[in-house]
């Protein structure tokens, strides 16, 4: 059994300056680190649904070889982050309102049953990390839009480590894997519809902090069910979003 509480990996924002990748940070392998910096790339919608992944133009823009380049985006076809189509290389994978209701619904599923066990589960450190996690979080909220007006990227991966730290006692590898590729499938659909950072906020200020007010008094029932909500409103926020037609996607 694995140690609950793994480390939980902070995606490093999509920077286009090869430095992204000089430095051998938490012993990753050169692809690894590509692979972090791609997906994160994905996420944002910095690299739309549907765009093709062409080497020469990643490979000047990272400062690296064909390939780590290709070790690191066939490491995101096991994340459906990227597909691979035969004689046309890599594309972003595209995105549709049935595949979003799919993500939300295996995130009902999952997630409130691993904060379920994580709060019967987690031990005195496991509570030091979520309040840690949430001061983090509150100390980025500070600044949810950074100078050039799109959301902050450090705001992002606070936010994504609360989540995961909230569920990082359930004891459950697979589940917790399972859980963390949704998160961020799901985060895709939200930063590609556009949700305002601003409601993000005020739901982090309020939904996420009472979440982790229930996980600490060790009132499963009261977090599964306030996390429950917590989901459920995003995606109806993100749903209406995508009906609107409000999302970033290149024809295949």
């Amino acid at each position: 059994m694995e140690k609950s509480g793994a480390k939980i990996p902070i995606l490093a924002h999509a920077a286009t300056e090869p430095t992204v990748l000089a430095a051998d940070e938490d012993g990753l392998t050169l692809a690894s680190r590509v692979s972090r910096v791609v997906r994160e790339a994905i996420i944002s919608g910095e690299l739309p649904a549907g765009s093709p992944l062409r080497f020469d133009v990643l490979r000047k823009r990272y400062g690296i070889s064909v390939t780590p380049l290709r070790e690191a985006l066939t490491l995101l076809l096991s994340e459906n982050l990227v597909q691979q189509e035969d004689q046309r290389g890599f594309r972003v994978t595209s995105m549709s309102l049935m595949e979003f209701d799919e993500i939300t619904g295996l995130r009902l599923e999952l997630e409130t049953d691993a904060i379920e066990r994580s709060v019967t589960l987690g031990d005195e450190d496991w509570e030091v990390r979520l309040l840690s996690a949430r001061h983090r979080l509150s100390r980025a909220s500070r600044a949810v839009i950074d100078e050039a007006g799109s959301v902050n990227a450090a705001w992002e991966s606070r936010h994504r480590e609360l989540h995961f730290e909230l569920l990082s006692a359930c004891q459950s590898p697979w589940r917790l894997r399972f859980c963390q590729q949704l998160h961020y499938q799901f985060d895709r659909y939200r930063r590609q519809v556009g949700l305002s950072p601003t409601v993000s906020k005020t739901i982090v200020s309020t939904e996420e902090n009472n979440i982790v007010d229930a996980a600490l008094a060790r009132d499963g029932a009261r977090a599964k069910a306030l996390l429950t909500h917590h989901i459920q409103t995003s995606a109806t926020e993100i749903r209406q979003s995508l009906l609107a037609g409000n999302m970033k996607q290149q024809p295949a």
